[in-house]
């Protein structure tokens, strides 16, 4: 179990909280396939029609961007979807 500093003390998560499952280069590219999204597109060129499929994949797997970040979520999906894609050769 991972435990988690709180003001009150540690706080122990569930495994399934943090344990996403982690997207291979092939799911990342059908996965960008299935929202309409060529790999190497940047993200600011995105349509809604493919931002809420890949929204929708974002909350199915529970993935949480980063602590204290600026960025939306989506953003931050679509960057961790596009590193993992580009990785496939």
């Amino acid at each position: 179990m991972v435990a988690r500093r709180t003001l009150m003390g540690y706080r122990y998560r569930n495994p399934q909280e943090y344990n996403a499952p982690r997207l291979t280069p092939k799911t990342a590219r059908e996965l960008l396939e299935s929202c309409g999204i060529v790999v190497g597109t940047d993200h600011a060129h995105l349509t809604q029609a493919q931002t809420v499929p890949l929204m929708q994949e974002a909350d199915r797997r529970g993935y949480r961007p980063p602590r204290r970040s600026t960025m939306s979520l989506c953003w931050h999906f679509y960057s961790y979807v596009h590193r993992t894609a580009r990785r496939a050769k």
